[in-house]
C-alpha cells in the first residue's frame, strides 16, 4: 500500500477549513455535514490546524483588507491551496496499487460533488438541503454518482437509489429531473416513484418533466414502453407524480392534457391515468375535448380504421361511468399485455360522432343523478408554461449544471 505523500496529507487539512459556498469546502469520503454560516469549522491541531487557521486568516484579509492588491493575493493563495491538494491526488491516480486508485477516485469523485452540491444546495427549500446533507453523510459515494458529469454514472446511482428508496435523497432526485438526458430524466423519476410520498417541490420537478418545451421535445417520451428500454421519461414523470402524490396529483394531470399541444402518446398515458384514478370531477373538463375531432393516426393495411384526439378523452368517460367501449362502436388498438390499455379509434368519422352524440345525450339523462348530481368539476392546476425549455447539452453528452427555473 503506499504511504500519503506529505503535500497530500497537509493539503488535505483544507478540506472543512474553506468558507461555505467556495468550490474548496469538500468533503473527502463519509465526512461530517460542511459547517454552516453559524457553525464555523473547527480548528485540529498539527498541520491540519495550522491550515485551518491560514484559511481563518486569508478569509479576514479578503473581508478587511483596506488595499486590493491585498485582498487579491489572499484570493489567490485559497485557489493555490485548492489546487495543490487536486494536483496531489491527481498524481497519485495511476498508482500501481488497485486499491489506492480505486479509494483515491472514490475521493475525487466526491470531492468535485461536494464542489457541485455547494453551488447547488441553496436552490432546494431549506428541509430538502438539511436531508441531502444528511444523505451525503450516510450514502455518500451515491451523492457522487448522481452528481457526476458521466451520464451512466448518475444512471447507476439513481438505479441504486430506485432499489434502496431514501427520503433523504428527494432533493438529489430534484437536480437530476433538470437534466436533458432522457435516460438520466427516467432513471429520476422511477427512483421517485419508489419513494412513495414527496414534497411539492418534487412534484413541481416531476409536472416541469411533463411540460417542457423545446428542441428536446420527443414523441417517444410519452410512450409506456419505448423500444423494451421501458418507458419515456414524461410516463416515468407521470407514474411518479401520482405515487408521490396520490390523488392530488390529478390536478396537474388535467392541466398537462389540456394544455393542447398535441400528442397521442400524452392523450392516452394521461387520460389512462385519469381513468384509473377514478376522478369523476374530471369528466365535464373532457367534455369539452370532445370537440376536437381532427384524425392524426389510421390503422390496418388500408388504413380503415382511425383515431382521433377526442377518442381518448371520449373512452376515458365511458370508463369512468361504467359503459362499455363496444357500445359506442369503438374500437380498440395496439392493447398494452399488461395494462390492458390501448388507442381508441372509429372505422369512419360518420361513427365518432355519433357515438360522442350519444354519449353526450347519456350525460344529459344521468349528470342530474347520484353519482354526477351536484358534480362539481375538479378544480384544474395552474397551467403549464408552454415555452419553458428543456436544458441545454454540453457537447459529448456530457451532463450540465441544472438549471434554474
Amino acid at each position: 500500500m503506499m504511504k500519503a505523500a506529505p503535500v497530500t496529507v497537509l493539503i488535505l487539512g483544507i478540506l472543512w477549513s474553506a468558507p461555505p459556498g467556495d468550490e474548496g469546502a469538500f468533503s473527502a469520503g463519509a465526512a461530517p455535514a460542511p459547517p454552516t454560516a453559524t457553525q464555523p469549522a473547527s480548528a485540529p491541531g498539527g498541520l491540519s490546524g495550522q491550515i485551518a487557521r491560514r484559511v481563518d486568516e486569508l478569509v479576514t484579509s479578503i473581508g478587511t483588507s483596506g488595499r486590493y492588491r491585498d485582498r487579491v493575493a489572499a484570493e489567490a493563495e485559497l485557489l493555490e491551496l485548492h489546487a495543490a491538494f487536486l494536483a496531489a491526488l491527481r498524481s497519485h491516480l495511476a498508482h500501481p496499487d488497485r486499491e489506492v486508485r480505486v479509494r483515491l477516485d472514490q475521493v475525487r469523485k466526491q470531492i468535485l460533488a461536494q464542489a457541485r452540491l455547494t453551488s447547488l444546495l441553496p436552490g432546494l427549500p431549506k428541509e430538502l438541503q438539511d436531508k441531502l446533507l444528511r444523505f451525503q453523510q450516510d450514502r455518500p459515494l451515491i451523492l457522487a454518482g448522481a452528481l457526476s458529469d458521466e451520464k451512466e454514472e448518475r444512471i447507476r446511482a439513481l438505479a441504486s437509489l430506485k432499489r434502496q428508496p431514501d427520503p433523504n435523497a428527494e432533493g438529489l432526485l430534484i437536480l437530476n429531473l433538470q437534466t436533458e438526458s432522457r435516460e438520466v430524466l427516467t432513471a429520476a423519476a422511477r427512483a421517485a416513484e419508489k419513494l412513495g410520498a414527496g414534497s411539492q417541490s418534487l412534484a413541481d420537478a416531476l409536472a416541469a418533466v411533463m411540460t417542457a418545451r423545446g428542441r428536446g421535445y420527443d414523441h417517444w417520451d410519452w410512450q409506456d414502453e419505448n423500444y423494451a428500454r421501458g418507458p419515456g421519461p414524461r410516463v416515468a414523470a407521470m407514474r411518479a407524480l401520482i405515487a408521490v402524490s396520490g390523488k392530488e396529483a390529478a390536478p396537474r394531470l388535467l392541466a398537462v392534457l389540456l394544455d393542447r399541444e398535441h400528442d397521442s402518446g400524452k392523450d392516452k398515458a394521461i387520460t389512462a391515468a385519469l381513468t384509473k384514478m377514478g376522478d369523476k370531477r374530471v369528466i365535464p373538463h373532457l367534455m369539452g375535448l370532445l370537440s376536437d375531432r381532427d384524425e392524426f393516426m389510421s390503422w390496418g393495411s388500408d388504413r380503415d380504421v382511425a383515431t382521433a384526439a377526442c377518442d381518448f378523452a371520449l373512452l376515458a368517460m365511458l370508463k369512468l361511468t361504467g359503459q362499455s367501449a363496444g357500445g359506442y362502436g369503438i374500437i380498440i388498438k395496439d392493447r398494452d399485455s399488461r395494462s390492458g390499455d390501448g388507442t381508441p379509434a372509429f372505422k369512419t368519422k360518420d361513427q365518432r360522432d355519433k357515438a360522442i352524440e350519444k354519449f353526450r345525450a347519456w350525460w344529459e339523462a344521468h349528470k342530474d343523478r347520484p353519482p354526477y348530481k351536484d358534480l362539481e368539476p375538479l378544480k384544474v392546476a395552474k397551467p403549464p408554461k408552454r415555452d419553458t425549455p428543456w436544458p441545454l447539452l454540453v457537447p459529448r453528452g456530457r451532463l450540465l449544471r441544472p438549471i434554474r427555473p
